[in-house]
């Protein structure tokens, strides 16, 4: 995984991915990892069709029984299906029960169809994948991770012989804290990889538009770069190459570039904070209930409540080049104003 990722000035499918030649994590990976820590997550596989009753809302899986934990203990948890005809589609888990090695999970609601034989699908509790009803899924307290991280990212552009470069398809430089220098191969070969430019810089906005303002124009198709800071959850790959994808980690097929652990530290406090102000607030549940179940999400709170306030500490933008926050030009030419 580099720590740079080339990211086109045109992004493909009207915002979608561009390329790169990085390889990050995919959705799976984070939620995976996230539903682990949180509680549980449990892979099973469609060992056999239902003959009889509501087939749709019927699930065999293989391994269900594990001489560690009591017979049917799945209730009350969530079902997602990883691959097949039906991948991404949730149901909630009412109960569950067995039979030798076959296990059968009753749903809330049926699928389009009975689950294939071979298809895998994943237990997970007490959150599900992806939102369901009023309750947030892993996906979404990942995708609130990635949004407080951020990515190094170079923007390849291609020179039109003028000084001015509309930064419509990067909404989130929005000041020069986002960038940190131009980069281009002038006097090298095209083969020898960019180099910091001494291209200085300015941005200026019209209303919600950032433009890059250059000292000096690049002569028309010529690249060069500029090195910039994204939030996580905007640059995205869909498995095969890479952009800026303002929709988010759509499947779990797509990837981002921030380390799982990272992620994973960051989601644990958004989730459990989450599931505590759920709790407090379920009248379905005793006051003892309520006040244990509060309590095991509170306990490991602080733990990584720390742990993620030294993340976030570590991955704020560091300039390499120190380039100054404010390019200014004065009688004609143009000066660097350094910060403070």
């Amino acid at each position: 995984m580099p720590g740079v990722l080339i990211v086109p000035a045109t992004p493909t499918g009207g915002g979608g991915p561009g390329s790169s030649s990085g390889a990050g994590w995919s959705r799976l990976d984070y939620w995976s990892d996230l539903g682990r820590q949180l509680g549980r997550v449990q892979r099973f596989t469609v060992s056999q069709p239902p003959s009889q009753g509501d087939r749709s809302r019927l699930v065999f899986v293989d391994e269900l029984v594990d001489a560690e934990r009591p017979t049917g203990d799945l209730g009350g948890g969530y079902l997602y299906v990883l691959d097949g005809s039906q991948a991404g589609v949730q149901r909630r888990v009412l109960s569950s029960g067995d039979e030798a090695p076959i296990g059968a999970l009753v749903l809330s609601r049926p699928f389009v169809s009975p689950l294939a034989v071979g298809t895998t699908v994943a237990y997970t509790d007490p959150c599900p994948v992806i939102d369901i009803g009023t309750m947030r899924g892993l996906v979404s307290f990942c995708e609130e991770a990635l949004r407080r991280l951020r990515v190094d990212v170079r923007i390849a552009m291609t020179g039109d012989g003028t000084k001015r470069v509309p930064l419509a398809d990067w909404p989130w430089i929005t000041s020069l804290d986002w960038t940190d220098g131009v980069y281009d191969s002038l006097g090298r070969t095209t083969d020898d990889p960019t180099r910091w430019s001494s291209c200085e810089y300015d941005l200026t906005t019209d209303g919600a538009t950032a433009t890059l303002e250059l000292s000096r124009p690049y002569s028309t198709d010529v690249p060069f770069e500029l090195k910039a800071f994204a939030p996580g959850d905007v640059v995205l790959s869909d498995g095969t190459t890479w952009g800026y994808a303002g929709n988010g980690l759509l499947d779990d097929g797509y990837r981002a570039a921030c380390p799982v652990r990272h992620v994973t530290t960051v989601g644990m406090v958004k989730a459990l904070e989450w599931l505590i102000d759920r709790t407090l607030d379920d009248e379905s549940l005793t006051d003892a209930a309520r006040a244990r179940r509060a309590q095991r999400y509170s306990r490991p709170l602080p733990a990584w409540q720390s742990a993620a306030y030294s993340v976030l500490a570590h991955n704020q933008p560091k300039r390499v080049y120190g380039v100054p926050r404010e390019i200014v030009s004065t009688s004609g030419t143009w000066a660097r104003r350094w910060p403070s």
